[in-house]
């Protein structure tokens, strides 16, 4: 009478724990990426309603305000970053030209912890920071973001950016030129 072996042998059960040790290994740095896309994905949804609201203040004056209102908080042009505290929006630096006909954005984003060399902010220099210039031009108001001059550690790396986010010179769009 032949006896059945009903039992997993040490080789059969080291593949299967090898296979789930690759799977992990390829799937947790894109379940990191994809949070911290979805972070970055929310903190735009709060950043376009306050690009909304300096839109309308330049629509009612033909230029952008010397300072407008968030969360209770004024944000002043040329103020440095003021703490916000809205979602995982940290702090918002508002700055716009002589004229008033083009403004600059840096939005700080809290919770970032899957890009590597990310240092919360207050803390500079942790690629925490997205920039946005707004500018009208022929009628129509042109807005684009990204990073602030291509090189600086504190924008968030262009791999997590939304792919309408992809202005790689904010400072010489706000100086006139383009993003490049």
């Amino acid at each position: 009478m032949t006896k059945f072996n009903k039992a997993f042998s040490l080789i059969e059960l080291m593949v299967v724990i090898g296979i789930i040790a690759i799977l992990v290994i390829a799937g947790v740095p894109l379940y990191q990426d994809f949070t911290v896309r979805s972070k970055i994905s929310n903190a735009i949804k709060v950043i376009d309603g306050i690009n909304t609201q300096i839109k309308s203040k330049f629509e009612e004056s033909g230029a952008f305000p010397s300072s407008f209102v968030i969360n209770g908080i004024t944000i002043t042009n040329g103020g440095g970053a003021q703490a916000v505290n809205l979602g995982n929006l940290y702090s918002i630096s508002y700055s716009r030209n002589a004229g008033g006909s083009i403004a600059t954005i840096a939005y700080a984003i809290t919770g970032l912890d899957g890009i590597s060399s990310y240092i919360a902010p207050p803390n500079a220099g942790g690629y925490n920071n997205i920039h946005y210039g707004l500018k009208e031009s022929n009628g129509s108001m042109v807005t684009v973001c990204g990073a602030w001059n291509g090189s600086l550690n504190s924008d968030i790396p262009t791999k997590y950016m939304p792919t309408n986010c992809n202005c790689q010179h904010i400072l010489t769009f706000s100086t006139g030129g383009s993003c490049l």
